[in-house]
């Protein structure tokens, strides 16, 4: 009895940032050498718009060789999800775990994880078996491997995914929609990082408002240890803003080194921003180039733009206003 350990927490209420855990019951027994645990929670809340109910998380197991099943309840559609794997041990350097043929529901919609795939993790190696997440024509895959060898690669392919089921893990105040689809690799993430990919974002729309089709290529970029990326934008079959340089991820400040390429964009997704009761109906369009440095937080532009035919309407004086002409860029 000597060798047995009992460990039990209970919280009515347990938040961290935006996050909210309710009614929290964690109990954990090591038993010579078997280990069980049984976790519950009411409600985790993670966001305004997003919650999961009934959670359970189960293990079992003992000899260097564990069982889990992960459980909640998904009310809107008053169906359960499952996810269930199996962990082991090899050594200290070597360990994995099995992920189960599972399925689970986010916001109504069903995702399965279609087949049994391998994590396995041996000294500088990390090696993905085959992982396949799946919801009618979407696809999340993963497969390959990554170490300190330059030509182990890992593969990352993205089809059909619906922004619009993402959306409220992102924002909250601005619901998008559009379609992603992404072809991508990384290579030695230990010594020498490499990372390819090329992306797309079609139909894409912020608030119902139509921004157009994006394309993005990005490649790390070994001797300024950033991501060069370009980019365009189509909107009506036609190229109306491109992009083009780096994000260096290691640098604190001035991170950013883009080249920003305005053809006649069209600026009505920018309603999609703004209090309709100050101001709507903005219409127009930028011509011009930009250059933007800085920080994501605290961006620098600089360059010459015009606003092109530009109208917005103000609602606090009842009238629409008519703009054309250079923009001062401060």
């Amino acid at each position: 009895a000597a060798s047995n350990f009992h460990l039990k927490v209970e919280s009515d209420s347990l938040r961290y940032k935006s996050m909210q855990f309710s009614n929290l019951n964690l109990d954990q027994w090591l038993e010579k050498e078997t280990i069980r645990a049984m976790y519950t929670i009411e409600r985790f809340n993670y966001s305004d718009s997003l919650h999961f109910d009934d959670i359970h998380f189960n293990t079992n197991g003992g000899n260097n060789k564990l069982d889990h099943i992960l459980t909640w309840h998904e009310k809107s559609v008053d169906e359960i999800s499952k996810i269930s794997w199996d962990s082991h041990i090899k050594d200290a350097d070597h360990y994995g775990f099995m992920l189960n043929p599972s399925y689970f529901y986010i916001q109504g919609h069903k995702w399965d994880i279609s087949h049994a795939s391998n994590v396995e993790f041996q000294s500088d190696t990390v090696r993905v078996d085959n992982f396949e997440l799946i919801r009618n024509n979407q696809k999340v895959l993963i497969d390959g491997q990554v170490s300190s060898h330059p030509k182990d690669k890992l593969q990352f392919e993205v089809q059909n995914l619906e922004l619009a089921e993402l959306s409220p893990f992102l924002t909250t105040e601005y619901p998008m929609s559009g379609i992603i689809n992404l072809d991508a690799n990384i290579s030695d993430p230990f010594n020498n990082f490499g990372y390819e990919g090329d992306g797309s974002l079609t139909k894409f729309f912020v608030k119902n408002q139509k921004v157009g089709d994006l394309t993005i290529n990005s490649e790390w970029d070994v001797l300024k240890k950033g991501i060069k990326t370009s980019g365009n934008l189509f909107y009506a079959e036609e190229k109306t803003f491109d992009f083009d340089g780096y994000y260096y991820l290691f640098e604190e400040e001035d991170n950013l080194d883009f080249n920003l390429n305005f053809d006649l964009t069209n600026l009505q997704f920018t309603n999609a921003f703004m209090d309709p009761d100050v101001v709507s109906e903005i219409r127009g369009y930028l011509d011009g180039k930009l250059h933007l440095t800085g920080t994501p937080s605290l961006p620098i532009l600089a360059g010459d733009i015009a606003l092109r035919s530009g109208s917005a309407y103000i609602d606090l004086l009842g009238v629409h206003f008519g703009v054309d002409g250079p923009i001062d860029v401060d």
